[in-house]
């Protein structure tokens, strides 16, 4: 496994690698790439939920005490920070993770409406939102594997 939790609380996965659950750092906050968020229930077949972004939130659910097991894993090299939970930042944090929802449930409506050529300019566009661009002229990024868009654990 390539992750690796700097003393900063921050952490690098490389593509196809899951974001470790840990006590230490209960909220992350996407600073670049892209995870796919999955519904793990025991017992169950895993069920996508959503992709997460550079600006998203991760582990919300979890501390508000949702019982929904969800995995997260990288589907493009991407960056997490630890977010501080700490009582004066939480009403911001969950004010913006409200926000975004709101943002991502509309995005997924891109990707599953209209013709297909343009549900995958969304979605690539949506990828490109979550790789550092070196020119802003030319739009190049990333893809993940068809396979870890699709695939069920």
């Amino acid at each position: 496994m390539n992750t690796s939790v700097q003393q900063n609380q921050s952490c690098q996965l490389a593509a196809r690698e899951p974001l470790p659950i840990t006590e230490v750092a209960p909220l992350w906050r996407v600073t670049q790439g892209v995870l796919r968020i999955d519904s793990a229930p025991p017992g169950e077949p895993t069920r996508f939920v959503r992709l997460a972004l550079p600006g998203d939130v991760l582990g919300v659910e979890r501390w508000a005490g949702g019982a929904d097991a969800l995995t997260c894993r990288a589907l493009i090299a991407s960056s997490v920070d630890a977010v501080n939970a700490d009582d004066t930042d939480m009403l911001s944090i969950l004010m913006d993770t409200v926000v975004v929802a709101h943002q991502r449930s509309r995005e997924a409506m891109e990707l599953r409406t209209g013709p297909v050529s343009q549900r995958l300019k969304a979605l690539l566009l949506m990828f490109a939102q979550g790789h550092e661009r070196q020119d802003a002229a030319a739009v190049e990024c990333p893809v993940p594997n068809l396979a870890d868009l699709t695939r069920h654990h």
